[in-house]
């Protein structure tokens, strides 16, 4: 006999990510054209703004998830450093491609979506969008397992998606179940057996990732935007 089952969270969960950059990862600006990019001066919290948009193509369309932060006193810095929001949309343990985007805060303290396409309204400021990144949300857990399994020749071959996690088996169900793991290869083969078999995936654990850290986002420019 064989079962199928999954242990993990619901499968709505948001992931978390840490939204700050560091002292390697500096915003500058540049306010005209030619211009050689500086820090930005220390300012007080609220002169600048900066919002985290995602996409499932590196390709885009991006879109804002809501997510904001604003400068922190320090110069080229926004967080702060243990700013770690939850991301709608992003799951636990699922890759997904992100951009940032920085204005001043005389655009506005509300993103808009139009500034990617230059329209600004007449208004001026500065404006910048950092390069594209991808990572895996954090949070704990993997969203809830979906398993599936069939056979092939004498063994039983299960998959499940998300494809991270660990298979485990127990001879029976309810009070006195015994769990041991089978193995964390995806798919898993497994030698058909006379005797009864019920299988679960435990989920993966996955770290709050650093957007701005190594091998991540580097920091970029806000330069001039709206009439010349």
């Amino acid at each position: 006999m064989l079962g199928t089952g999954a242990l993990t969270n619901g499968a709505f969960a948001q992931g978390l990510v840490s939204f700050a950059n560091g002292p390697t990862t500096l915003i500058s600006i540049s306010t005209n054209f030619g211009a050689i990019p500086t820090t930005y001066a220390a300012s007080p919290p609220g002169s600048y703004y900066f919002g985290l948009l995602t996409a499932t193509s590196a390709a885009g369309p991006f879109t804002f998830t809501g997510i904001y932060a604003t400068n922190t006193t320090d110069a080229g810095r926004f967080g702060p450093s243990s700013y770690t929001p939850t991301v709608p949309g992003w799951a636990p343990g699922a890759t997904m491609f992100y951009e940032v985007v920085g204005w001043s805060a005389s655009l506005g303290v509300n993103f808009n979506p139009n500034w990617l396409r230059g329209n600004f309204n007449e208004i001026a400021g500065l404006f910048g969008v950092s390069p594209v990144a991808s990572g895996v949300a954090g949070g704990g857990i993997a969203p809830q397992a979906k398993l599936s399994a069939s056979v092939s020749g004498d063994t039983i071959v299960i998959s499940w998606i998300p494809i991270g996690g660990t298979l485990q088996s127990s001879p029976s169900l309810g009070p006195g179940e015994t769990w041991s793991t089978v193995e964390s290869a995806n798919p898993a083969m497994i030698p058909i057996s006379v005797n009864a078999m019920f299988f679960r995936v435990v989920p993966a654990a996955y770290p709050t990732p650093d957007l701005f850290g190594p091998s991540s986002l580097q920091g970029f420019i806000l330069g001039y935007e709206g009439p010349v």
